[in-house]
């Protein structure tokens, strides 16, 4: 029997794939999609390790130690964001083709889930499978409500418990309260916090892209906010909630 082990849990999304599916020639969309794929499991570096794909997603895990700082974990999951912003303009720049696959790749992004908690690894053909109710919340939480309530579409979701280990106390207020309710998994509501990664300063992400384009940067379509980080939209969305942490519950006084 594998032994129970502790760690970083991390889901890579990319943002969109179902609907690019759906409304692209495949025969274009594969290519673009393994593009973005493979740049995902290169971006997945040690002490970060796949366990294995799914479909639109890379799933991966850090044995708890592993990282010597919180800070690393954070800056790691920030650069692979940048790469991939980087790559999916570049397809959008050199591409003359009109077909849907192609006009439709700028509509992609990507999205993060980071949990910490027990699980085993269990070797299943080439894969290392992750198994336990720690794993179970982290695939849930990719059936979130972030994007309905903020339409922000790029965002890095931390659990409570995630937060706890990273410890960088000066994170938190860059985080957005979000609560989710899996009654069915969790029996309670779950404590998490956002970060949206596209515009996570109130301003655009500029990419940088090599000569011949003349530019500094691009900067990539605006995100829509509903006002979630507005404090009266904040007492409505958690009204029903006990439990709010990451400081919600300053955020709600007064």
């Amino acid at each position: 029997m594998q032994q129970a082990q502790e760690g970083f849990l991390l889901i890579a999304d990319i943002t969109g794939y179902t609907v690019f599916l759906r409304e692209s020639e495949l025969e274009h969309a594969k290519d673009s999609l393994r593009s973005l794929l493979d740049l995902l499991i290169e971006q997945t570096k040690p002490p970060l390790r796949i366990s294995r794909l799914e479909g639109d997603a890379v799933i991966s895990y850090a044995l708890d130690g592993s990282f010597s700082t919180g800070q690393t974990l954070v800056e790691l999951i920030e650069e692979t964001y940048v790469e991939f912003r980087r790559a999916l303009d570049l397809m959008v720049l050199n591409t003359s083709c009109d077909c849907l696959a192609c006009r439709n790749i700028a509509n992609l992004d990507l999205k993060f889930f980071v949990h910490y908690g027990t699980f085993v690894l269990e070797p299943l053909h080439a894969y290392l499978e992750l198994i336990g109710s720690d794993v179970n919340i982290l695939h849930r939480l990719t059936k979130n409500s972030v994007t309905k309530m903020t339409g922000i579409r790029a965002y890095v979701l931390y659990t409570q418990a995630a937060v706890d280990q990273l410890k960088i106390p000066e994170m938190i207020p860059e985080l957005t309260v979000h609560v989710e309710s899996f009654a069915d998994v969790f029996g309670d509501a779950l404590d998490t916090g956002f970060k949206d990664i596209f515009n996570p300063h109130g301003q655009q992400l500029l990419v940088s892209v090599p000569q011949p384009f003349g530019c500094e940067g691009i900067a990539v379509k605006d995100v829509v906010r509903l006002g979630i980080d507005d404090v009266n939209g904040l007492r409505g969305i958690f009204k029903n909630s006990t439990k709010i942490g990451f400081g919600g519950r300053d955020l709600l006084q007064g």
